[in-house]
């Protein structure tokens, strides 16, 4: 998983849904100005990630990403959920 401090540009957070704990998420926020490029970890590549970020309107659906590689791209201050099952 990442590691983030006060001073990171992206802020994460590891999760599982206590129905399915075999199902790993991952959210990550990119709190910065810039767009920056995650690595991903490899228990979570080929995961399918939700991204939020400036293209996203309120009549459209959150970006959807199948099969996320080792790295992902945010866009500045875009929300993504990574969900990766087993």
């Amino acid at each position: 998983m990442l590691c983030t401090t006060s001073r990171s540009t992206i802020y994460a957070l590891g999760f599982s849904s206590p129905d399915d704990a075999a199902t790993r998420k991952l959210l990550l926020v990119n709190k910065d100005s810039q767009p920056v490029t995650v690595a991903v970890d490899s228990a979570l590549r080929g995961a399918t990630a939700w991204i939020v970020d400036g293209s996203y309107t309120s009549e459209s659906s959150p970006r959807e990403v199948r099969s996320v590689g080792e790295q992902l791209r945010l866009a500045p201050f875009a929300t993504a959920v990574l969900v990766s099952n087993g």
